[in-house]
């Protein structure tokens, strides 16, 4: 939550996906306060993952729409 503020101080609209171990509400929901772009918690789906980096990319121009 604290590198998630940090960089939100600096760039909010940088995007930022959150991979963690903590997937209790109270985290979830400082993410969700903070703007996080995509939660994902441990342990990580690799496809999961790539799926929530593509969309990210797609809404950010990077790639297009497939």
């Amino acid at each position: 939550i604290e590198v998630l503020q940090a960089v939100r101080e600096r760039n909010p609209k940088q995007p930022f996906i959150m991979l963690t171990s903590k997937a209790s509400k109270d985290a979830i929901m400082a993410a969700i306060e903070l703007k996080v772009s995509a939660y994902l918690a441990k342990p990580i789906v690799p496809k999961e993952l790539q799926s929530k980096i593509e969309t990210l990319m797609v809404k950010a121009g990077k790639i297009p729409d497939f």
